[in-house]
């Protein structure tokens, strides 16, 4: 049975209101499910409901230079010496920040930035 996305994507489009994000193969960081995802990459609910109806069980990409966003991909594997938890951690004592997980068992953190429109 596929699992619903739709609603974590529009969660997170709630807490990051700028995040324009297009569908991916299910469970991986990549390829996206259509052509011009970049620029069709949407934050709009009803856009997102419609591909997750399309492509049930889909993952989610974010267009980071269409939201305005810088994302940090933070390895957290301490087996393989990946210790970026710690690292992350003294930067949320500075920012508040909002988070996700990454389909390996990572952490991203995504923070506003400047696009250069």
């Amino acid at each position: 049975m596929a699992r619903n996305i739709k609603r974590p994507a529009r969660e997170f489009v709630a807490r990051v209101p700028s995040a324009c994000l297009f569908p991916i193969t299910a469970a991986r960081k990549a390829p996206p499910l259509f052509n011009s995802n970049l620029n069709l990459a949407s934050n709009e609910p009803e856009r997102i409901a419609q591909w997750s109806a399309n492509f049930p069980g889909c993952n989610w990409g974010l267009a980071t230079k269409k939201s305005g966003l810088i994302v940090m991909d933070v390895d957290t594997n301490e087996a393989k010496s990946k210790v970026g938890a710690s690292t992350l951690f003294d930067l949320e004592m500075k920012h508040e920040l909002p988070g996700v997980g990454c389909p390996n068992g990572g952490v991203g953190q995504i923070e506003p930035g400047q696009t250069g429109r």
